[in-house]
């Protein structure tokens, strides 16, 4: 059995991603200071209220080792990894998963894609993998 992990830009909500069989893995969003995870300690709604306000708002990437974690959890259940992710002409999402799967040692099993996709695309395109 194959798992398909994309990140939390493909703005599915959790639980939905869930029910749906993904594995999301969600980046950082900056806001007033603090770093939260995108869709766990902070909703889209939440961030475009505070940038409505006036408030900044800045996005890092999910870093190797969140990647790592997922990865590892996968792997003992399943055949392999589909981990399809943001454009990388807009994150370095896709490298810090491709990092991940090199330091796991498993690149045979683990297969990253920079779906050269945001949002509602890469979760079309996630979804299409998972089929």
């Amino acid at each position: 059995m194959l798992a398909v992990v994309t990140d939390s830009t493909c703005d599915l909500a959790p639980q939905t991603a869930r029910h749906l069989g993904l594995h999301v893995v969600p980046l950082r969003v900056v806001l007033g200071g603090r770093t939260l995870l995108d869709w766990q300690d902070i909703d889209p709604d939440a961030v475009y209220d505070h940038q409505r306000s006036g408030g900044q708002v800045g996005t890092e990437p999910a870093p190797q080792a969140a990647f790592e974690r997922v990865y590892r959890e996968l792997l003992a259940t399943h055949d392999g990894v589909l981990s399809l992710h943001i454009s990388g002409h807009l994150s370095a999402t896709a490298a810090h998963a491709r990092q991940a799967a090199q330091a796991l040692g498993a690149g045979d099993r683990i297969h990253v894609l920079d779906s050269g996709f945001a949002s509602l695309p890469l979760a079309d395109a996630a979804l299409a993998a998972r089929e």
